[in-house]
């Protein structure tokens, strides 16, 4: 009877360690949303200098990528917000081209909605890849006088690359890793 006692008291005690534990993964993920939110670079760079995960954030019923919602963020233009979403950007283990739970990359949000300086802060980075979509945005900035011919062209640019590493496994869409940029069918 004493040991099932003592089972059992271990085993609310590895419940409660638990439970403690994904309040703590929660306040982290609530604080790094509501820094980003209010444009708080501090508190965003000190999150993320202690090693938060930068592939979800859940605050109450929201659930999204900290690249998301700081292009969200960066929409009122604020020099902060606009310098976070750089500070994401800088971090390896973000990826520039995920799509949110809307289905829209961080570029396809700053794009639409006219922010041409989130724009450049995302088409200036290495890894940044151009769909149609982000490309039709880019031009509509261009036509309203937004963005310069420059910022324009690199987007085009941009997406030729992505057209023709498409085109060159085009017959094997299925098998095609974008991140690895190889064909997992053959040696095409």
């Amino acid at each position: 009877m004493n040991k099932r006692i003592i089972g059992l008291g271990v085993c609310l005690m590895s419940i409660m360690a638990l439970s403690e534990a994904a309040v703590d993964n929660y306040s982290v993920g609530e604080r790094l949303f509501e820094a980003i939110h209010q444009g708080n670079v501090a508190v965003v760079e000190g999150l993320i200098s202690s090693g938060v995960n930068l592939d979800n954030v859940t605050y109450m019923e929201w659930s999204i990528a900290p690249l998301q919602l700081s292009a969200y963020a960066a929409l009122s233009g604020d020099e902060n917000r606009l310098k976070i979403l750089q500070i994401i950007l800088n971090n390896k283990a973000v990826d520039v081209n995920s799509l949110g739970q809307d289905g829209f990359t961080a570029l396809y949000i700053a794009a639409s909605n006219g922010r041409a300086d989130a724009v450049q802060i995302l088409l200036n980075h290495s890894q940044i890849k151009v769909g149609k979509i982000e490309l039709t945005a880019i031009r509509e900035l261009y036509k309203r006088g937004l963005i310069p011919e420059r910022t324009l062209s690199l987007a085009k640019y941009r997406a030729s690359l992505l057209d023709r590493i498409k085109s060159k496994f085009s017959k094997h869409e299925s098998r095609y890793c974008y991140s690895s940029g190889e064909c997992r069918t053959c040696s095409c």
